[in-house]
């Protein structure tokens, strides 16, 4: 949207916040917190000194606040991605896997899965970031909160709840989301990639405005026509 102004970008971000009202009253907390003692602290404990807040510089104050919420945010995801990497390569060694961690980036795990482990694999990425022994994630009171049985940890304190999302991808560049029910009708996990990323081409297509709608179907019915080349007998 280039002609948004800075009103009209200011004016949607009050509309998501006054839509959350839990997440706007956190980061109130949050900066009103760091205005008195010029650091937040992420769920690890760690702390990050944000002593611009105390600036005449209202621009410098601004970009401290917003660095105060990122931090506790990014700080502490990035403590549990280093919790559930160091479960999953244990398992992967306890097992005996093919498999190994490649990398990390930011708050995803990245691994080299051999085809006939994908299946083990992605039940133990689950586990290990789902199912995180952390006590800040699991010991948290209920006070009046509903929570599902599954998250019930005693009657008075519950897990907080995490959640993995799954990708696939050939190389490490082009991945997709994976869909474990839909992988076995493709004839490989090569397969599976190749159809879905060049749907996801096809989507961008639109949602760049590059093509339009209506320039873009043919080659989804041309993709679709082919379909059963990807897909198993």
């Amino acid at each position: 949207m280039p002609d948004m102004t800075l009103d009209d970008a200011k004016d949607i971000q009050n509309k998501v916040l006054d839509s959350k009202p839990g997440i706007k009253h956190y980061i109130e907390m949050i900066h009103d917190q760091v205005m008195h003692t010029h650091h937040v602290e992420t769920i690890a404990g760690n702390y990050r000194r944000l002593d611009t807040v105390k600036s005449k510089d209202s621009k410098r104050v601004s970009r401290a606040l917003k660095q105060s919420v990122n931090a506790i945010v990014q700080g502490s995801g990035a403590y549990c991605t280093n919790n559930a990497l160091i479960v999953l390569v244990n398992l992967f060694r306890k097992y005996h896997l093919r498999s190994k961690v490649a990398l990390t980036v930011h708050d995803s795990i990245v691994v080299d899965c051999a085809p006939e482990e994908i299946k083990v694999v992605t039940k133990m990425m689950h586990y290990a970031m789902e199912q995180l022994n952390i006590p800040e994630l699991i010991n948290i009171p209920k006070n009046d909160l509903e929570v599902p049985d599954t998250f019930s940890m005693s009657d008075t304190t519950f897990r907080f709840p995490l959640r993995g999302e799954l990708e696939i991808g050939i190389n490490y560049n082009d991945d997709v989301s994976l869909d474990m029910d839909e992988l076995p009708k493709y004839k490989s996990p090569q397969a599976y990639c190749m159809y879905k990323y060049f749907k996801v081409q096809l989507d961008e297509l639109v949602e760049f405005k590059v093509k339009t709608e209506e320039e873009v179907k043919p080659m989804y019915d041309k993709l679709e026509s082919k379909k059963n080349k990807f897909l198993t007998e």
